[in-house]
């Protein structure tokens, strides 16, 4: 299975777990839905992006960390675990944003991630 079909079967299972939709692209020019803004509680959620991923990512390296900022954890160094449910996901999201926000952390391509998962 290469990379592309990893991410694809991994969205899948996401998406199984928390009972939303994945999509990849969400932004519509002149759409003015605020069903996935940012500030919308988790339960009012219609699917979840990249940027979601990426940020369950982030939270759950920084679970990971606790307090102890002087070791830094790559995402690539790591297995993500996938989201046990739709709560957990979206608790682990809010913290990898606050953290991203925090540390000024860029993050652009799915392919380094590692998951915890067996098919």
């Amino acid at each position: 299975m290469n990379k592309k079909e990893l991410n694809q079967a991994i969205m899948k299972r996401i998406e199984e777990k928390i009972e939303l939709p994945f999509e990849k692209e969400h932004y519509v020019e002149g759409a003015v839905c605020f069903a996935n803004h940012e500030d919308v509680r988790s339960d009012f959620k219609l699917f979840f992006t990249t940027n979601d991923v990426v940020n369950y990512c982030y939270g759950i390296i920084r679970q990971l960390q606790g307090n102890e900022h002087e070791k830094l954890i790559s995402l690539s160094s790591i297995k993500i675990p996938l989201p046990a449910n739709a709560a957990f996901f979206w608790e682990m999201v809010q913290l990898g944003k606050m953290h991203c926000l925090k540390n000024k952390i860029e993050f652009k391509d799915l392919s380094e991630l590692n998951w915890f998962t067996t098919f």
